[in-house]
């Protein structure tokens, strides 16, 4: 059965300006080659809303029937059908007419990536539904998961962005980040999942000079896009690391997990979990998979630009 309407957005990596985009710092992201389909059928039962979400195999890891009020029914997961229905609420606020065109609907999410990765699950899932019911996915994130924001713009982005909040809204560009070479540059999963509301949470409670960091890291983002050796850029990744770890008061990830391995380490997003940053050589990736990090991801085949 074909679906009579289908979306995409695509997933995310935030090279510089974790927790800092927040206090308007200037931030590159990039969107990757995984996304997420939503994918509209129409259901037998026109007073209800059918909802399945698939990981990356094919596996169900989510389902939900919702009834003409959007109230939950049944769900594979409580708290999950309850955030569900919180979004579409938020969805049908911003367009009300949605209310008629989503009951009677039966909807299937497809990633293209493993959930656990932190590359967007979330954001996704907000910008498929703002493309379906033509409303403004920023404000639909405000009201719904809170954030920067910068993911929804990598949802739709055509390859690297700069990012940056300011008093007059936000600022999205696409910029030129073109490097010499990516042969030695790697994506490590770490295996924990981070939840970024609970680290923006915490983030929001520390005290320092949030002008100053945010000023440093607009002007380490500059110099980050702007470069193409990758000896450079390893030099101002670690500049990076090092300004974070001080303002968050967390070990350095290279500190904390890979004091045994040469080469650079940056986290992205959230710290300590999801995926870092890795410039080494092959050496250096033997010694990764042998204390246990099997996933490891190449540029190329994190990024398709």
């Amino acid at each position: 059965m074909q679906p009579i309407q289908k979306y995409y957005a695509k997933g995310k990596l935030l090279i510089t300006g974790e927790y800092t985009v927040l206090d308007g710092a200037l931030s590159l992201a990039i969107p990757t080659k995984f996304g997420q389909w939503l994918e509209v059928y129409t259901s037998p039962d026109p007073h209800q809303i059918e909802w399945k979400s698939y990981d990356y195999d094919q596996s169900l890891w989510f389902e939900c029937v919702l009834d003409k009020n959007l109230e939950v029914l049944t769900t594979s997961d409580l708290q999950k059908g309850q955030k569900l229905r919180d979004i579409l609420q938020q969805v049908i606020h911003q367009n009300p007419s949605f209310k008629s065109e989503v009951l009677g609907k039966q909807i299937r999410t497809k990633l293209e990536f493993n959930r656990k990765w932190g590359l967007g699950s979330s954001s996704t899932l907000i910008h498929l539904l703002s493309q379906w019911a033509q409303i403004n996915p920023y404000i639909l994130l405000d009201n719904t998961f809170g954030g920067s924001g910068y993911d929804i713009a990598c949802a739709d982005a055509d390859g690297p962005i700069s990012y940056q909040i300011s008093d007059l809204g936000r600022k999205i560009k696409p910029v030129t980040f073109a490097l010499e070479s990516t042969e030695n540059i790697h994506f490590v999963y770490l295996g924990e999942k981070q939840f970024s509301d609970k680290e923006i949470a915490k983030y929001a409670q520390l005290e320092f000079n949030r002008a100053l960091l945010a000023h440093q890291i607009t002007t380490l983002t500059n110099q980050v896009i702007s470069t193409t050796g990758i000896i450079q850029l390893e030099t101002l990744l670690s500049t990076h690391e090092d300004l974070l770890s001080q303002a968050l008061g967390y070990s350095t990830i290279h500190h904390q997990r890979f004091k045994n391995i040469s080469g650079t380490f940056k986290s992205l997003g959230a710290w300590g979990g999801d995926f870092v940053l890795f410039i080494g050589h092959k050496a250096e990736l033997k010694q990764l998979t042998a204390m246990g990090y099997t996933t490891i991801l190449s540029w190329t085949e994190m990024f398709d630009y």
